[in-house]
């Protein structure tokens, strides 16, 4: 093989990987045969499912450094587990971004990320939590979304190797955000929907299309930004078409299922039913196995979690697997622990 016929293969190669982590790792299963889903829970410990065998395969120790975790994603080259966390009541600061080494038995910590930290404006003290992390496609920067009023509407951009701030963007890039095959653009795809507004002291319903945006981020710029009524676009990605719905979660318990063609409801489904009277707080829940199952971080009334696994055809409940409490992040991966049970 020529050594250009060999570099267009592992050109092409990599984007199939790419292609094959996006859009919640719905195509992972098919590729590499298994799949885990990592869940980070409030009691300070990292569960892991084998999505094959839909039963928890590996939880580790009380990790110390963690508190309830509001964010979650995994660098899928390296193994390395990023979780961000919320400071308790009786802390003065966050917890730092942690990264933890799933390659490795015990699973470790490998770094801590200080928070960003500004001098106070007003009453303000200056840290802020952290609600997103998106490790970019190649692992080495981190996409942070921080509570933080200096980063309202951008995503700070973290060296994964120091740690440090080295920009942002003008865009906030979402474990639900899809990457082109080469990283440098993104897509946020949103649902239409509907919201009640007050207008001349009456209320009326304000309805909003789906659509799509497309953020280039070595530029810096918006390439696009359509509507699926008004500029006749898919609710998929430019890059590549998604062969099954548009999920999403509403009010914490109804799951949506859209027509990427049109925008239009297909089915609505009461997750409280289905699951026996579980809810959760996710919006994007990871589709998985092709369109045909989700899993999704449930609680019941008195916070015990459940990782849920849903068949999409049937709309109905596979199995709930225990794990700690408040399950508010999880993450799928095709790489398997070292360390099981």
């Amino acid at each position: 093989m020529s050594r250009k016929l060999c570099l267009v293969y592992l050109i092409a190669l990599f984007a199939v990987i790419v292609v094959a982590f996006a859009d919640n790792i719905s195509f992972a299963s098919e590729e590499k045969g298994k799949l885990f889903a990592y869940v980070a829970c409030e009691d300070r410990r990292i569960y892991v499912i084998d999505m094959d065998k839909n039963d928890l395969i590996f939880k580790t120790d009380e990790v110390r450094e963690m508190g309830r975790p509001t964010a979650i994603d995994i660098d899928q080259i390296r193994g390395q587990l990023y979780v961000a966390s919320e400071r308790g009541y009786w802390q003065e600061n966050y917890f730092p971004i942690i990264s933890l080494n799933i390659n490795s038995c015990p699973i470790k910590i490998i770094k801590e990320f200080p928070l960003i930290i500004d001098k106070p404006t007003g009453k303000f003290e200056g840290v802020s939590a952290v609600y997103e992390i998106v490790v970019s496609p190649d692992g080495n920067n981190l996409y942070i979304l921080y509570a933080h009023p200096k980063y309202y509407g951008v995503s700070a951009i973290v060296d994964r190797n120091t740690g440090n701030l080295i920009g942002s963007i003008d865009f906030i890039i979402r474990k639900s955000s899809i990457f082109s095959p080469d990283g440098k653009e993104v897509a946020e795809i949103w649902p239409g929907g509907s919201k009640a507004v007050e207008k001349n002291g009456k209320q009326i319903l304000r309805e909003w299309s789906g659509g799509v945006a497309v953020f280039n981020i070595k530029q810096n710029k918006l390439i696009s930004q359509k509507e699926i009524i008004k500029d006749k676009v898919k609710l998929t990605p430019p890059w590549y078409e998604i062969p099954y719905p548009l999920y999403v979660v509403n009010n914490h318990r109804n799951l949506r299922s859209i027509n990427r063609n049109t925008g239009k409801t297909i089915s609505e489904v009461d997750l409280e039913k289905i699951t026996e009277g579980l809810n959760t707080s996710i919006k994007s829940p990871l589709i998985f196995d092709r369109g045909k199952k989700t899993v999704i971080p449930m609680s019941d009334k008195t916070g015990q979690g459940y990782t849920v696994l849903i068949d999409l055809e049937k709309m109905e409940m596979i199995r709930k697997i225990d794990v700690g409490k408040s399950p508010t992040n999880i993450v799928l991966s095709t790489i398997e622990p070292k360390c099981q049970k």
